[in-house]
C-alpha cells in the first residue's frame, strides 16, 4: 500500500502480507500440525462460505475441492450446489465419476455440464472470451471454466459466489509425485534443484560447460551463487506463488466475474500458508509428500476413495487429445477465420510467417493428437488482442450473446454410463483378439509417387496424412489392416508391439477411423 501526504508530499509504503520464508522451526508433532491445519481450513471455508446470497462450488472429484465441499456442507446455511465439467477428458481421467461419488457421499447436489465430443467454440465466442481474459494464455481451460460458470448461472440464477479448490497443490506439495520422476521426496527435491540449476545456467551461460549434461559437474553448485540452489523447495514455492497471482487468480477472477459470480479460494487463506511456511525442511517429506497434511486432515469427512485419490490434471493426460482436437476445430472454423484475423493484425507483420502458420494449422487438422495446437493458439490470441486493442469490440452489454446452453442432466453414473460414453464417444479398450477394420466411408489411400506417404480419406476427402518417417509404427500398423486380422495379428504382421500403437489406436477408434468387429471373423 502507498500512502501520500498531500500536505507534505511524504510517501509511505507498507505491505499487508508477504509470502513466508518457508524455513521455519516448528517443533509440534505431525498430529498436532495436521489438527491445526484442519482448524485453519475449517475457519477459512467458513469465512469464504459466509454470504447473503447463494453460493456454489466447482467439484472436480479431487481431494482439494472435495475437502472444501465436505467442510462447507457441515455449515449452517442453504444447501450448496456443486458443478462439474464432464467432457471426454474428465470422463476418461475419472474426474466426472469421482465428483459424482463425492457429492453422493456428502449428500449434496452435483450438476455436470456435458461437453459432447463435437462441441466447439464459435469464432465470436472465442473473441469475447479472449477480450474478457486479456491474455494470450487463454486456452481450453478458461473456455471450460467460463462455460461452467455460465451453466451454473443459468441453472441457479441467484448464485453469486463460487467456492474453489484452487491453490492447494502449490503450497501443500501437490505436484511432488509428478516432479519426482515417480520416486520420493528426495527425487522431488532433486528435480527442483535441477530446475534451479538450469535457470541459473541460463543467466550465466559462460558456466554451462562445467555442467555438460545439466546435472553432474566437477565443481560445486555454490559457483552459481543462487538462493534457489540453497533451498530449491523454498524457491519453488515462491515461483508457484507468483504463478498463482499472475495466472490462476487472473483467469479464475475473470471467468467468474464475466458471469456475475465471485470466486472464493479457501486454500489461499494467509493463515494456512503461514502454517505451511513454518515447517522445517526435515519435516516436509512427512507432511507435504502428495499433500499428506491435507489428506490426513479431512479423512473423517471424506471417503478413502477421495482422500487417497491421486492427482489428475483438469484435462491433460488420458483423453486430452479430445480437448486439443476441439481447439484445432475452432481455429479451422469458417475457413480459419481466427487465424486469418490474427495474421492481419498490424503487430503480426514482420513477426508471424503467414504461410507457415497456415501450414501448421493444416498439419494439426491431420493429427489425431494435435498437442502442439497450444503454441499456435497463443500466437493467434496475440494477433486477435492486437486487433481488438486497435479497434475496440462492442461493450459487453451490446455484444452478441452466447446461445442458451443445453441443460445437461445430472449424470447418473450407475444407470447412464453407457449413454454418457456414447455422447462423449469413448470407445472401450480394444481387445487384442477383436478384428479391426476401417470405418464406414474411410479409405486408406497410398500416394502413387511416394510409398512412404499414405492418406486416410473420410467421406471422399483426404483428412489425415500418415508419414512413414514421422509415424513409422502407425504407418506400419495401418498397412497391415485388412478387415480379417485381429488387433494382435495386425500388430504382429507390422512387426510391432501392442504398446507401440495402443494410444494412437484408441484415438483412431474414438474418431471412427477404425472400428472393431466384436465377433472375430474366421478365415476360410
Amino acid at each position: 500500500m502507498v500512502a501520500i501526504d498531500l500536505n507534505t508530499g511524504r510517501i509511505e509504503r507498507s505491505r499487508y502480507w508477504q509470502l513466508p520464508s518457508f524455513d521455519g522451526d516448528e517443533d509440534a508433532s505431525d498430529a498436532e500440525l495436521i489438527s491445526r491445519y484442519r482448524e485453519l481450513l475449517e475457519a477459512s471455508v467458513a469465512d469464504c462460505a459466509s454470504a447473503d446470497a447463494e453460493l456454489g462450488l466447482f467439484l472436480s472429484g479431487g481431494v482439494d475441492s472435495a475437502a472444501v465441499a465436505a467442510l462447507a456442507a457441515r455449515l449452517d446455511g442453504p444447501e450448496i450446489h456443486t458443478f462439474t465439467v464432464l467432457g471426454a477428458s474428465t470422463f476418461l481421467n475419472g474426474d466426472g465419476g469421482a465428483a459424482h461419488d463425492a457429492a453422493v457421499a456428502l449428500g449434496i447436489p452435483n450438476h455436470q455440464l456435458v461437453f459432447d465430443v463435437d462441441r466447439t467454440p464459435g469464432v465470436d465466442q472465442w473473441k469475447q472470451l479472449l477480450w474478457l481474459l486479456e491474455t494470450p494464455l487463454c486456452n481450453a481451460e478458461q473456455y471450460f471454466k467460463y462455460e461452467l460458470y455460465r451453466y451454473a448461472k443459468q441453472l441457479r440464477p441467484e448464485l453469486r459466489g463460487m467456492l474453489l479448490g484452487q491453490a492447494s497443490d502449490e503450497y501443500n506439495g501437490g505436484y511432488s509425485p509428478v516432479l519426482s520422476g515417480d520416486t520420493d521426496w528426495a527425487g522431488f527435491e532433486a528435480g527442483l534443484r535441477q530446475m534451479a540449476r538450469t535457470s541459473a545456467l541460463r543467466e550465466r551461460p559462460t558456466l554451462a560447460p562445467w555442467w555438460p549434461d545439466g546435472q553432474s559437474s566437477l565443481v560445486n553448485d555454490d559457483l552459481l551463487r543462487g538462493s534457489a540452489l540453497t533451498d530449491p523447495y523454498r524457491a519453488y514455492v515462491a515461483w508457484k506463488h507468483r504463478h498463482i497471482q499472475q495466472y490462476n487468480c487472473w483467469h479464475e477472477d475473470r471467468t467468474a466475474a464475466g458471469n456475475g459470480v465471485e470466486a472464493r479460494v479457501p486454500f489461499l487463506d494467509h493463515r494456512i500458508i503461514e502454517l505451511l511456511g513454518r515447517l522445517p525442511a526435515k519435516r516436509r517429506a512427512g507432511l507435504l509428500w502428495d499433500k499428506r497434511i491435507l489428506r490426513d486432515a479431512v479423512r473423517d469427512v471424506l471417503p478413502p476413495a477421495i482422500t487417497d485419490r491421486e492427482k489428475v490434471s483438469f484435462f491433460y493426460g488420458e483423453g486430452e487429445g479430445y480437448t486439443h482436437r476441439m481447439m484445432v476445430r475452432m481455429l479451422a472454423r469458417d475457413g480459419g477465420a481466427l487465424l486469418e484475423e490474427a495474421l492481419a493484425a498490424p503487430g503480426a507483420a514482420g513477426i508471424l510467417r503467414p504461410d507457415q502458420a497456415r501450414d501448421a494449422l493444416r498439419r494439426l487438422e491431420n493429427d489425431l493428437t494435435p498437442f502442439d495446437v497450444e503454441y499456435l493458439l497463443r500466437l493467434v490470441n496475440l494477433g486477435l488482442l492486437d486487433q481488438m486493442t486497435r479497434s475496440l469490440p462492442a461493450l459487453p452489454v451490446d455484444a452478441p450473446r452466447y446461445e442458451i446452453l443445453p441443460v445437461a442432466d445430472e449424470a447418473d453414473w450407475e444407470d447412464d454410463g453407457a449413454r454418457l460414453a456414447a455422447r462423449l464417444r469413448r470407445v472401450p479398450a480394444p481387445q487384442q483378439d477383436e478384428v479391426v477394420e476401417f470405418g464406414e466411408d474411410v479409405l486408406l489411400v497410398h500416394a502413387p509417387d511416394d510409398p512412404s506417404t499414405m492418406y486416410l480419406a473420410v467421406d471422399g476427402r483426404f483428412e489425415y496424412v500418415v508419414d512413414a518417417e514421422e509415424s513409422p509404427e502407425w504407418w506400419a500398423f495401418l498397412r497391415a489392416v485388412d478387415a480379417r486380422r485381429s488387433v494382435a495379428e495386425v500388430v504382429a504382421a507390422a512387426g510391432l508391439k501392442y504398446d507401440d500403437v495402443q494410444a494412437t489406436l484408441r484415438d483412431a477408434l474414438d474418431a471412427g477411423l477404425l472400428v472393431l468387429v466384436r465377433t472375430p471373423v474366421v478365415a476360410r
